[in-house]
């Protein structure tokens, strides 16, 4: 999917972390990070998790 990373341009925030799953990107926005979920959404993303529920379902 080669358009995460214009998603999350978009929506003002940028990746975090060494890799990228093919359908899955962890990231992080710099300014107003509450609102950050509904602007990842209104780009384009189908599900945005917080990262300790992300955690969680990777047995963190």
């Amino acid at each position: 999917m080669s358009d995460l990373p214009d998603i999350l341009r978009r929506a003002g925030g940028r990746p975090i972390g060494p890799t990228r799953a093919p359908f899955a990107m962890l990231a992080v926005a710099d300014d107003h990070p509450k609102n950050f979920p509904e602007r990842l959404k209104t780009e384009g993303a189908w599900l945005v998790l917080d990262g300790a529920i992300a955690a969680q379902l990777c047995g963190v």
